[in-house]
């Protein structure tokens, strides 16, 4: 059913249609799958999570609460709008940790997991990970500033793109080239104003959160992938087949898993429980 056929009375029965306590909307399946397994390490009732294919039909929804204090749950991507002061915030709209689900999806831990399963080896790499995400992340930052600068100041311009083959430093690597990150911002810092670059830089530094959550997901794949590859290579000395989906198999429930109770896996969890908390039992 599409969301256009949602009225707000209609939303707030839509548990009744699925038997449930509540109904949380997500924007695709990968979406999906993420977010169910935070609302239940979350234990705060059963729910229903249903994809709508589409931020423009998650806007939709979002509205329906903002303006009629609809009574779902929208789950999102943070994206970069920590750094928006208008952009519209409720407590049942519930927002990743980092910039998107894949930010969450990659920790080390569940890296370090993914890596053990596949070269079939116990050893602990969680130090050696940490390192190179660090490492990666920092040469990273010039992107993750112009990004965020290109969305606040509305530039239309592709910073980090679908992914970072093109910045890696040859076919294969996990390492991000400096000198072909300088070469591409050199192209588009015509369009940036200097105290733009300035304010989104102090933006950066002020945020309290590792410089691995404000690099957009899907950018951070490739490398993800090729860095699982590389260590598998090394301790089994074979070369790995290993798709994009597959990854995503392996790393999609790393927070289930894991048997840390981390800061990002708590405060995503809290957020959830204030918006289930916010449901109106009445409707």
């Amino acid at each position: 059913m599409s969301s256009l056929r949602y009225s707000t009375p209609a939303l707030n029965v839509l548990n009744r249609f699925y038997r449930v306590e509540f109904v949380v909307f997500v924007e695709g399946l990968d979406d999906k799958i993420f977010w169910e397994v935070f609302f239940k390490k979350a234990d705060v009732g059963e729910c229903f999570v249903k994809q709508l294919g589409g931020i423009d039909e998650m806007e939709k929804i979002m509205k329906r609460i903002l303006d009629e204090d609809a009574q779902v749950i929208v789950a999102c991507d943070c994206g970069h709008t920590p750094y928006l002061s208008n952009y519209p915030r409720h407590e049942r709209i519930v927002t990743t940790f980092g910039h998107s689900i894949e930010n969450t999806m990659y920790c080390f831990r569940t890296i370090n997991r993914t890596i053990s399963k596949l070269s079939r080896n116990t050893k602990d790499m969680s130090q050696t990970i940490q390192e190179w995400i660090a490492k990666f992340s920092e040469t990273a930052k010039p992107m993750i500033i112009y990004d965020i600068a290109n969305v606040v100041f509305e530039k239309s311009i592709q910073v980090f793109g679908e992914n970072c083959c093109r910045f890696l430093t040859r076919g294969g690597s996990h390492d991000l080239s400096p000198q072909k990150i300088d070469i591409f911002l050199k192209s588009i810092r015509p369009h940036f104003e200097e105290k733009e670059v300035q304010e989104c830089e102090r933006m950066v530094e002020e945020d309290e959160r590792d410089l691995r959550y404000l690099i957009k997901g899907h950018f951070l794949t490739h490398a993800v992938l090729n860095y699982i590859k590389n260590s598998v290579r090394r301790e089994r000395q074979i070369k790995l087949n290993l798709p994009i989906e597959s990854l995503f198999a392996l790393t999609v429930d790393g927070c289930e898993n894991c048997a840390c109770d981390c800061f990002e896996s708590a405060e995503v969890t809290n957020r959830i429980r204030v918006a289930a908390s916010s449901l109106n039992p009445l409707c």
